[in-house]
């Protein structure tokens, strides 16, 4: 034996039973010259379409720019108890986790902002970055958040993950998970 082999390691990312963001690893085995490195004999592998760096980036960056902007939208909506733009801005299968570890759906978290249940009274975002997947993004940063909930006026300063999901042309909340600052 030769000791020829190389080592290819796939990864799925999977969220919700969904796969959204694959990736592949090469590393050469013992005694194999890098992969980047021409073997003798072996053709090269077909060079990647070339897209100009300015058009790549300035893509990536609405792209990134539009996630950001739908994460405000829904700040607002939520301040407004605005049911109607929540609708448009949360996925159907959303799984909200609040800084106390409690879970709610769609239907749920709008249920108790229509009713007044929890009522936003600001969100103040800071830090806050994008990386955008395709058509999945996931968003980053901290929030100021003073709420009415049950009649009880807080504010709870929060870290949080959210992963959106671009569908027909608009992104949408799949995830937040919020986990509370130590004062």
């Amino acid at each position: 034996m030769t000791g020829r082999a190389i080592l290819t390691v796939s990864t799925t990312l999977v969220f919700l039973g969904a796969p959204v963001l694959s990736w592949t690893q090469i590393a050469p085995g013992p005694g194999v010259p890098s992969p980047t490195v021409p073997t003798p004999g072996v053709p090269p592998p077909p060079a990647p379409p070339v897209v100009p760096p300015s058009a790549a980036a300035a893509a990536a960056a609405k792209a990134e720019q539009d996630v950001l902007k739908a994460e405000r939208d829904r700040f607002t909506a939520m301040i407004k108890a605005d049911a109607g733009d929540l609708d448009k801005l949360l996925a159907p299968e959303l799984v909200y986790t609040h800084s106390n570890a409690q879970l709610q759906d769609k239907a749920g978290f709008i249920a108790d902002i229509r009713s007044g249940k929890i009522k936003y009274i600001s969100i103040d975002p800071s830090d806050t970055h994008a990386q955008v997947f395709e058509n999945t993004a996931l968003v980053t940063g901290g929030a100021a958040i003073h709420v009415l909930e049950n009649g009880n006026d807080f504010t709870v300063k929060v870290r949080y993950t959210t992963v959106y999901m671009n569908r027909r042309g608009g992104w949408q909340l799949v995830a937040w998970q919020a986990t509370g600052v130590p004062q």
